[in-house]
């Protein structure tokens, strides 16, 4: 695999692109050689996932996901177990007083800290075709709910699920969210994000709505200035009906990148933690994420023409702000 780096300034920060080639006769390393195991870990790579949570099909929601674990030997033997963990973050909560449509808990927080709520032994783990260790974990909304103390009442549109795992390995390492390196995340040879987040929808079908050839401009500018301004292609996810999806350049750097986001009870929802691949140098990956506050559409699916969408802009790796607000508007050609 040949790896080139390139570094563009842009207002007197440099801000690195990473990009990946390879042949068909060149293979992709393991990064985790047995001497580096202490530094380099262990990872869950997303072979699958599927997180609905319908509001109109509780019960017959859930979240399943097929993980394949590397690390040093990758046979299996350092596995010890995962660790499940589930929350919950009601995104409805009105602190202005006012009342939401369809949350019968208005102004209540609903919210619920993070709990383990399941291991899944290593002995669940068998060697696939990549002669890797692999699992496949599923679980229902209900049991969900009944271990986070909620009920359906209690959910609405864009509230948001969030299912994390911790890989522990025999010799006492462990391995999450909070200490795998930003190239095992956000790269897609690697895809191990250990948290897959599912936000309230209401399911529908409506593949003509949102979807076909549009324009973006920015309206809100972030760190460095205009985020998205292109002409795209927006499709239809091909495991979601409620979700679109479009290839962009952030920045028009000249590096297209897949971004999401999803039409959630009548919002317009950013999709989270979706990486730029662009980083400033020795920092985390600049990423685009949901926003706090967010716009609305057409719930009777007549009136596509244009729309838009906020998003937070972290550029902290930049010397940026964290989580600035910016927003981009689609128009119909």
């Amino acid at each position: 695999m040949k790896l080139i780096n390139k570094f563009l300034v842009l207002g007197g920060l440099s801000i690195g692109l990473l990009f990946n080639s390879c042949t068909d006769d060149e293979k992709l390393p393991n990064p985790l050689e047995a001497s580096d195991v202490e530094t380099n870990g262990a990872y869950l790579k997303t072979i699958s996932s599927s997180f609905v949570v319908d509001l109109f099909d509780i019960d017959g929601s859930g979240f399943e996901v097929t993980l394949e674990e590397h690390d040093a030997l990758n046979d299996g033997s350092l596995i010890q177990d995962v660790d499940v963990y589930v929350r919950f973050t009601d995104n409805t909560v009105d602190e202005d007083g006012t009342t939401t449509p369809m949350d019968p808990d208005d102004d209540i927080d609903n919210s619920k800290d993070e709990i383990l709520y399941e291991t899944i032994p290593a002995s669940a783990f068998s060697m696939n075709s990549n002669s890797q260790p692999e699992v496949t974990y599923q679980t229902t909304m209900p049991e969900v709910l009944t271990a986070l103390g909620l009920i359906n009442d209690n959910l609405d549109g864009a509230d948001n699920f969030f299912v994390r795992f911790t890989l522990n390995l025999t010799d006492g390492n462990s391995y999450t969210t909070t200490n795998t390196g930003t190239n095992i995340v956000s790269q897609p040879v690697f895809n191990s994000p250990f948290e897959y987040q599912g936000s309230v929808v209401c399911v529908f079908d409506e593949p003509a709505f949102f979807t076909g050839t549009y324009m973006i401009e920015t309206t809100v500018n972030g760190a460095f200035g205009s985020v998205f301004d292109e002409t795209v292609e927006i499709t239809v996810d091909e495991n979601d009906p409620t979700k679109r999806r479009f290839d962009g350049d952030w920045n028009g750097f000249g590096l297209d990148r897949n971004y999401s986001f999803s039409l959630v009870c009548g919002k317009i929802i950013w999709d989270a933690a979706q990486s730029t691949g662009l980083q400033c140098p020795g920092g985390p990956i600049i990423a685009l994420g949901t926003a706090t506050t967010n716009t609305e559409f057409d719930t009777t699916f007549t009136d596509d023409n244009s729309f838009e969408i906020n998003m937070t802009e972290d550029t902290s790796s930049c010397s940026g702000p964290a989580a600035g607000l910016v927003q981009v508007r689609f128009t119909r050609i």
